[in-house]
Parts: C-alpha cells; structure tokens; sequence
C-alpha cells in the first residue's frame, strides 16, 4: 500500500468494510482496511509492506486496524551518521542500539529475558522474534515492524538478508503470521523491500 498522496476523505466510512477493521478514528481509507481484513482473514501469512512520506498517518492506520492483534511491534530509530567520523564504527553503534529496542520490544511483548540474552546480530533477534512467536496462542499472529529503514540503517544487507531468511524459511510456512513493514523512505523500500520480495 502506497501512502504518496492522501486524497479527499470522506466524511463517513465505507458501511461495506467488515466490522474488524472498522475504525472512528480512520478516514477515507476504506480500500487499505479491506486489504488488511482480507491479509489478517488469510488462512496463509501474508506480508505487506506500506510506504510513503513521512506524517500521512502509515503507523496509525495499522495500530488502529490491529488494535488488540499486534503480537509484537517494533519501530526503527533515526540517526544520522555524523560527518568527517568512522562510518564503519558509527554503522556499528547505530546497529547495536537497534538491536538493543528490538530486544527491549521482544521483552515487553512477552520474551523472558532469562535464557534469551539481547542479541549482537539481526540472525539472532529474529531467532528470538521466532521464539516470542511460537509462544504466543492467538490464531493469527501479527508482527509491525515500523521505519523498517531507519532500524536497517546505513549496513542494511544484514538485516535483509536476516528478515527474508525469517519469512521464507520460517514465517511463510506457519500459515498464520501476519508481517507489516513500514517506511518513510520509498526509494530504499522499493530497492530493498519490494523489488526482493515481490
């Protein structure tokens, strides 16, 4: 779902939209509510990623239309890398401190921290992503991952490589996870997002 322009909004919603996905609080986007109905109704997981400029309401639109679903969310954090500086020593630490809210969210979602220590690679906190995941009951499972590129950060195979590995070799094949990236940056999701995963 693109979010470049946002378009008249109505006054009312859709009366068609299924009572799930229905929200006061959402306007004029009758059409992205009934796809993400139709994603969270799947009997397979489904990924969708949602993109545009910053400060259309991206973020809002999922928390609203997941209220109460979210298994785990997780939001990546800006930083700038810093000028006349190591940019390989500053790619690091701006790594290491995504790791540590993506472990932070993975213990405020559910994750015991004892025997899951915070992890130094985008393989291991997926791996404990996967662990959180299979602990929790509910029939379908959805994960947020939001400012996807702001968590990737200027080393962005990484985590990737890492996040496709976990679809295709783990989430796709539960039949029950829900996965919803989302970005500011629509070139880098495009390259990096749309144009690897389909």
């Amino acid at each position: 779902i693109s979010k470049e322009s946002e378009g008249p909004a109505p006054d009312t919603l859709d009366e068609t939209l299924p009572r799930k996905m229905k929200s006061t609080r959402i306007i004029g986007r009758e059409e992205e509510l009934r796809t993400m109905e139709r994603i969270y109704q799947s009997d397979k997981s489904e990924m969708l990623a949602i993109y545009g400029r910053r400060r259309v309401g991206k973020s809002f639109l999922v928390e609203e239309a997941f209220r109460g679903k979210i298994c785990f969310s997780t939001v990546g954090v800006y930083k700038k890398l810093e000028d006349g500086k190591d940019e390989m020593k500053q790619a690091q630490t701006h790594k290491e401190s995504q790791l540590l809210h993506f472990y932070d969210d993975l213990i405020a979602s559910g994750l015991p921290a004892e025997g899951n220590p915070r992890p130094t690679s985008w393989r291991e906190a997926f791996l404990l992503l996967r662990t959180l995941l299979q602990r929790v009951k509910s029939r379908r499972k959805v994960v947020f991952i939001d400012e996807l590129p702001w968590l990737a950060g200027p080393q962005s195979s990484e985590l990737i490589e890492e996040l496709g590995f976990f679809w295709n070799n783990w989430a796709d094949k539960q039949r029950n996870i829900v996965l919803i990236i989302c970005g500011s940056a629509t070139s880098w999701m495009l390259d990096n997002v749309l144009r690897d995963y389909g």
